[in-house]
């Protein structure tokens, strides 16, 4: 997994570490949106995780509250969910 320049500027702007975009690229699920894979976190996976990885509660939140866009393993931009995506993207 590789960042872009863009990618690496939003994240220490938005405080987004890198250890958090590779805990999504490891066990986060995906969505294909446009020629993209789109990595987030949803409750089922983070259940599935605690019993895999020992993490603190708050950043299990973390991870629950960013998202990060990828394409050819690398990663375009890293963001906080903001609006809630209902049903599958196309």
């Amino acid at each position: 997994m590789e960042l872009t320049t863009h990618a690496s500027k939003r994240g220490q702007q938005r405080g987004i570490a890198y250890m958090l975009m590779d805990l999504l690229y490891q066990f986060g699920s995906v969505q294909y949106h446009r020629g993209t894979e789109i990595y987030s976190m949803n409750r089922s996976a983070v259940e599935t995780f605690k019993t895999e990885v020992s993490l603190s509660a708050q950043l299990l939140e973390r991870l629950l509250s960013i998202y990060m866009v990828m394409k050819d393993d690398l990663v375009i931009t890293v963001a906080h969910k903001t609006v809630r995506h209902k049903g599958k993207r196309r």
